[in-house]
């Protein structure tokens, strides 16, 4: 789904078999003369020795700083629980209350390492370009799951806002409110959005 500000959600969702847990510019240089360690050009216009050049683009670089991950757990998990807890529609299907999901901080830990992963390498999937899957991100944190379900969603900026976009969605929806799941974790890195919830 998509607004006008350019908003998106992908929804994800896997059952794992327990039993096969796998997962051209030219520049002429002056000329230059030497006087008391001192660098001068003629007609009196000072250069810019090559260790001063490099210090200035080391600081352009530094300047371009990266985002911090948005600690979203208390928030993220008294909405989607207190979604759970009322029942919701999911589009054409009304679901029933359902039992409460606890924090796992695996899942969280998956979760910012996909979001990150997607913020750094500018994409918006829930397989990155080299063939992770949500199951992989959950199994490098120790975290191996039988049912794992992932919603992402992208240019939202409350965690309000991005739960009603994922509601709005059928597949998004029937992730937050499938009985099956036990556990969640969630991140947000920059303006991308990772939940995962699992059970194990």
């Amino acid at each position: 789904m998509k607004s006008e500000f350019n908003q998106s959600i992908i929804s994800f969702k896997i059952i794992i078999n327990p039993l096969e847990r796998k997962e051209g510019m030219h520049t002429k240089h002056p000329r230059v003369k030497i006087n008391k360690n001192r660098l001068f050009l003629r007609y009196g216009q000072v250069i810019l020795s090559g260790l001063i050049l490099i210090n200035l683009f080391a600081c352009k670089k530094d300047a371009i700083t990266k985002p911090q991950l948005i600690n979203i757990k208390a928030g993220l998990l008294n909405s989607i629980n207190a979604l759970r807890a009322k029942g919701c529609h999911c589009s054409i299907d009304t679901i029933t209350p359902v039992k409460q999901v606890s924090w796992n901080d695996s899942l969280e830990k998956a979760a910012a390492a996909h979001a990150m992963d997607m913020y750094n390498k500018n994409y918006f999937e829930h397989i990155s370009p080299q063939g992770i899957t949500p199951g992989d991100w959950a199994k490098q944190q120790g975290y191996n799951a039988v049912s794992l379900g992932e919603d992402i969603a992208q240019n939202y900026e409350t965690i309000d806002a991005t739960i009603t976009a994922w509601k709005a969605s059928h597949e998004h929806c029937t992730v937050m409110m499938d009985s099956v799941y036990r556990e969640v974790g969630a991140a947000r890195y920059g303006n991308y959005w990772v939940m995962l919830l699992g059970r194990r």
